[in-house]
């Protein structure tokens, strides 16, 4: 007996250009394993939002999360399949009611479980050298003898590199802006946050950005509620139990009631709370493996703050520590913000008592930010001794301190 074949029927291919597509279909695996019906992940993808760069305008970032573990996946870099660069990965959509199939182009990923780590410097267990693996077995089986070593080598090493890297940033630093300098241990340039030298007014001197990037803001947004919502008797509490500083508190009492502006607003008295709770860290809290801020920090905001105020002090035990320069540019970043919210007149008595800084050292990084001091002499009583309000202005032409200012008075003595 013979049976006809069956005809094939015709399918009509059609190619969709990418920039017709609004949801690009995906292919992935997972490098673990296929996962279980009842463990379905929830997805987030992700592109590059530099278009103008061609090598990374098609970069693409997938990430996964199930109950129990979560996964990444890149079109690029290491972890991604290394067939990509060799091929185009298409998906075939058929319609079999008209026999056309719409053909598209895709991107393949491999995800990768993700561990969760504190420490998120530390290398992944495949990158470490041998010195590494062997120092680890140490730590965790070896001697009091050989753990003393191995500490010794590592405190070594850590002061070599930490030397050489303070050494190439300082050469590097004075190498691009030597007119900057306005005092030893001091460069301008890198201590007081981005300016406008030709601005028209002083709202256009500093970008308040530069302080609270964009995404900062948002994360501030989460932990600046109890600010939002602040009552008369709620300050007044904070006050008597010294919660807040003094300039966070007085600013509280007179936030704008527009609902957006009362946000903002809020948010940047908290970013000022964590600077100045920053520089108010004692001797004994930077001994500490981990530094005593404030609860409810977004670690985004820990980070650049950590990132961009400290450095680290003991690689072995995750130690981190404020040079002289660096607290000089936790100042001058306070200054500028407080400046930026009392509209470019600052009262500098109120700023001194919550940095319990010197008259003299105060002066000096308040002019180094660009700033004329107003003083005027207050007389509150016949007996009481004289007392001076000083007030902070931002003048326009903007300039900064003259670096040769004072050296022929030094020279005369």
């Amino acid at each position: 007996q013979i049976k006809m074949a069956t005809p094939k029927k015709k399918i009509t291919l059609e190619y969709v250009p990418p920039e017709k597509v609004s949801n690009e279909p995906i292919l992935v695996q997972f490098r673990n394993g296929r996962l279980k019906p009842d463990n379905l992940p929830n997805f987030g993808y992700f592109r590059s939002t530099e278009s103008d760069d061609v090598r990374k305008k098609h970069r693409r970032v997938l990430v996964a999360e199930t109950k129990r573990m979560q996964y990444v996946g890149k079109n690029f870099g290491p972890s991604a399949p290394r067939a990509n660069s060799l091929c185009k990965y298409m998906v075939g959509v058929l319609d079999k009611k008209t026999g056309k199939m719409r053909v598209y182009d895709t991107n393949s990923f491999t995800m990768r479980p993700v561990v969760p780590d504190k420490d998120q410097e530390r290398k992944d267990e495949a990158d470490l050298s041998y010195q590494e693996k062997n120092d680890r077995l140490v730590d965790a089986f070896g001697g009091a003898k050989k753990k003393r070593a191995m500490e010794s080598r590592l405190r070594n090493q850590v002061k070599k590199e930490a030397l050489e890297t303070a050494m190439g940033a300082a050469v590097e630093e004075v190498m691009k802006s030597p007119e900057k300098l306005i005092a030893p241990e001091m460069d301008s340039g890198s201590t007081i946050p981005p300016h406008n030298k030709d601005a028209a007014t002083p709202e256009d001197v500093y970008d308040v950005e530069t302080i609270i990037s964009p995404e900062v803001l948002e994360a501030l947004k989460d932990v600046a509620g109890g600010f939002v919502k602040a009552t008369k008797e709620d300050i007044a509490q904070w006050k008597t139990e010294g919660r807040y500083p003094v300039f966070v508190l007085k600013h509280l009492a007179t936030m704008p009631l527009e609902e957006e502006e009362r946000l903002t607003s809020a948010c940047q008295l908290m970013f000022l709370w964590y600077l100045l709770s920053l520089h108010g860290l004692k001797y004994s809290d930077w001994r500490r493996k981990e530094l005593p801020l404030p609860q409810g920090m977004p670690l985004l905001v820990k980070h650049q703050l950590l990132s961009t105020f400290t450095v680290k002090a003991d690689a072995a035990r995750s130690r981190r520590a404020m040079p002289p320069r660096l607290k000089d540019k936790l100042v001058c970043y306070i200054l500028v913000l407080e400046l930026i919210i009392e509209k470019f007149r600052l009262d500098l008595n109120c700023v001194q008592k919550d940095l319990m800084m010197s008259h003299k050292r105060l002066m000096t990084l308040i002019r180094a930010v660009g700033c004329d001091v107003e003083t005027k002499k207050v007389n509150k009583g016949v007996d009481s001794e004289i007392q001076y309000d000083r007030t902070a202005v931002l003048p326009i032409p903007f300039t900064l301190p003259d670096p040769t200012r004072g050296m022929g008075r030094k020279r005369g003595r």
